[in-house]
């Protein structure tokens, strides 16, 4: 009982956080009109005078945009929009000026791959001329593009006059638009750092995967087969989240990224119950820990099963919702077993606690309750490297610990045959004597 309330009272708390930060990015009112100037000597910029955007429930056309009045657009304070999993088209306007000491040239990038296909429209509106335009269709990336990474667009700014950039945008389930603006020339230097350090975390991830499967082949053990089939799950669920299966991988089958986000998080928690259960032996815990793990994990499995017959706006927010739900009951679960004096249950609440706060500071900086900024997007990788690593760290400190156990049973076992066999020899010893004595005796009578 006491579980079950502290439990309940941690997801109370952060449901009240979340509906508080939702409703604060919902409430943003019409502002006047505002131009976001583009500084000389930054290596990036956020729109941090914000963005305007209209909500289309079908396909208009730039002209039809261009004649909407003001007070049809919504203003958002800042370079990341999130409007839930909204399905319908996005048309999303940027005033921009460059500073004159700035660079002409910009490169814009959106930093959320779920959008099925976007529209962009540079238009100079003093001399009513479009001054560029493109389109992303079906995540396909045109030969041109700046970067292979969803979703960049060249942009060339002046700095006497502002111009207005166009977006329409159809997302293909979480509208979720963190946008960014880098000068050309310091663009290759991102997508250095950004390949180096991608390469780091998968290099990580395979390099876990690959040793613990080795284990799991040698020892036979399955914890090292469910921490595989974990590994592997959130290395699926990072490749789609970061842009770089799109990129690297999957760019020619749409239909996967269509239901990309609906697939992945749920085999990703999926997958993290099976390893604590195993790990942590649930199903030797009680009643209360080994039932609403195994219901946990049927209603996982329920979402996958279902998810092209459920609608996309029930889907996300139930995926969202119980994977908060799940989140909160492994870290209390865990650390209520570390309470209780199991040391495997220390890295794993350890583990866990990196990767959800991790997360929960992105989806701060997305829902604008902390400033967003690019480095946020790569947070909850660096949290899933430090969650792997430090749960390999307690497999092995469980094999270990197993290892000392059986040989410790193995030394009391020789113990005792030791003592049952010296208890034996003296019992032997006595009968040799009684029948000494029962032979002299009988000779004596």
């Amino acid at each position: 009982m006491a579980l079950s309330r502290a439990l309940l009272s941690i997801i109370l708390f952060w449901l009240i956080l979340f509906s508080g930060a939702l409703s604060a990015s919902q409430n943003a009112t019409a502002q006047p009109g505002i131009i976001n100037t583009l500084p000389g000597g930054a290596t990036h910029v956020h729109l941090n005078q914000g963005i305007y955007y209209f909500e289309a429930f079908s396909k208009v056309s730039l002209h039809q945009i261009q004649q909407l009045p003001d007070n049809q657009w919504q203003f958002h304070p800042n370079s990341s929009l999130f409007l839930g999993t909204s399905q319908s088209y996005i048309w999303i306007k940027i005033t921009l000026q460059s500073m004159p000491d700035a660079p002409p040239e910009w490169i814009m990038t959106l930093d959320w791959p779920l959008v099925k296909s976007i529209d962009w429209y540079h238009y100079r509106e003093s001399t009513q001329t479009l001054i560029s335009s493109g389109q992303f269709n079906d995540w396909q990336m045109p030969p041109d593009a700046p970067d292979e990474f969803p979703f960049a667009i060249p942009l060339v700014l002046d700095s006497d006059t502002a111009t207005l950039l166009y977006l329409r945008i159809l997302p293909s389930e979480k509208a979720l638009l963190p946008v960014t603006l880098w000068p050309a020339e310091s663009f290759s230097d991102h997508q250095l750092q950004r390949n180096w350090y991608l390469g780091l975390f998968y290099g990580v991830l395979f390099a876990m995967f690959g040793y613990n499967l080795s284990l799991f082949i040698f020892l036979r053990h399955k914890t090292f087969a469910a921490y595989c089939f974990y590994v592997a799950g959130m290395a699926a669920y990072t490749l789609i989240m970061n842009g770089a299966g799109i990129a690297w991988f999957w760019s020619d089958y749409p239909i996967l990224l269509e239901y990309a986000y609906r697939l992945l998080v749920p085999l990703g928690f999926f997958a993290a119950l099976m390893f604590i259960r195993q790990f942590l032996q649930l199903k030797h815990r009680g009643t209360f820990l080994n039932r609403s793990s195994q219901i946990a994990g049927y209603l996982w499995l329920a979402m996958i099963l279902l998810t092209p017959v459920i609608p996309t706006s029930v889907l996300i927010p139930l995926i969202d919702g119980f994977g908060l739900i799940n989140c909160l009951f492994a870290i209390s679960v865990s650390g209520y077993l570390w309470f209780k004096g199991d040391k495997s249950a220390k890295y794993l609440t350890l583990s866990w606690f990196v990767l959800v706060v991790s997360t929960v500071i992105l989806i701060l900086g997305l829902n604008n309750v902390i400033p967003y900024v690019i480095e946020l997007h790569y947070l909850q990788n660096v949290g899933v490297t430090i969650e792997v690593l430090l749960l390999s760290m307690a497999l092995a400190e469980r094999f270990n610990r197993e290892r000392e156990m059986r040989s410790e049973a193995q030394d009391v076992a020789l113990q005792m045959s030791n003592e049952a066999a010296k208890a034996k020899e003296s019992e032997m010893a006595a009968q040799e004597r009684l029948l000494g004595i029962e032979r002299r005796v009988k000779e004596e009578l």
